[in-house]
């Protein structure tokens, strides 16, 4: 409904801090393919495969990603991959990772 994609970043107990805006036209009525990389210190952000923000944020050891749209939104075939190493066993992000709305 903004026509825009924004990185923010969330912290409980914080108000939410815009990191990047960009504005993309989306056409209503028509699916639209969102992808986001997160490497490192690195964010990439693709829009129906065209590059729209890539943003240095600091290197964050564990953390939770999350979708937040605005206007009439429909989403399917949502997916998230975690590239692990073989030796690292700690998988316990998806324990404590939560909505941000559940938050108290």
């Amino acid at each position: 409904a903004q026509g825009s994609v924004r990185l923010l970043r969330m912290t409980p107990g914080q108000p939410e801090l815009l990191l990047q805006q960009r504005n993309v036209k989306l056409n209503a009525g028509q699916w639209h393919k969102l992808k986001v990389v997160a490497q490192g210190a690195f964010f990439d952000i693709y829009v129906d495969d065209t590059l729209l923000i890539v943003r240095h944020e600091r290197t964050y050891v564990d953390g939770c990603m999350g979708l937040h749209a605005k206007g009439n939104v429909r989403l399917r075939n949502v997916q998230a991959y975690r590239y692990q190493d073989l030796q690292e066993s700690n998988n316990d992000w998806s324990i404590r990772c939560q909505p941000r709305h559940l938050f108290p």
